[in-house]
């Protein structure tokens, strides 16, 4: 995890309408040359319940890095944030044990010794119901 580049507002200004350019002496006098301007045109809206006319929105943004304080807070609440998941998971994956402890779950060699044993007595494989059967046999002498 590294540090990362924060974009803060340091100045807004809303103008009434619509306006294409920016005079100068509206941006704030420590602004640099890195700095970020946006002009934001937002048109009229009329509704029932919100309405309101034609406008733009200067705003100026500065990027900085983080500084080692507010990293160390955002790697804190990763750290915290990352445990509570891990602690979630295993509450599941014990949950899922649980309900799951008494399922048989049959590997590929499993269904190709069915397959096999099928095929050897000349069963229909999809159809016949007897495949449950074998795979319980094939169950048991696991057991064993």
């Amino acid at each position: 995890m590294e540090k990362q580049i924060i974009r803060e507002e340091i100045f807004t200004k809303q103008y009434d309408g619509i306006i294409r350019g920016v005079i100068a002496s509206d941006l704030p006098s420590d602004i640099l040359p890195t700095d970020i301007i946006d002009l934001e045109k937002v048109d009229r809206e009329y509704t029932e319940n919100n309405s309101w006319d034609d406008h733009t929105i200067l705003t100026v943004y500065r990027e900085r890095e983080e500084t080692d304080d507010e990293f160390e807070k955002r790697k804190s609440r990763f750290d915290k944030i990352k445990e509570e998941s891990k602690k979630l998971r295993l509450e599941q994956y014990q949950k899922l044990k649980i309900e799951f402890q008494n399922t048989v779950i049959y590997t590929e060699q499993d269904m190709i010794d069915c397959f096999t044993a099928g095929v050897k007595f000349g069963r229909d494989m999809m159809n016949n119901p007897s495949n449950t059967e074998y795979m319980m046999i094939v169950n048991d002498n696991k057991k064993l």
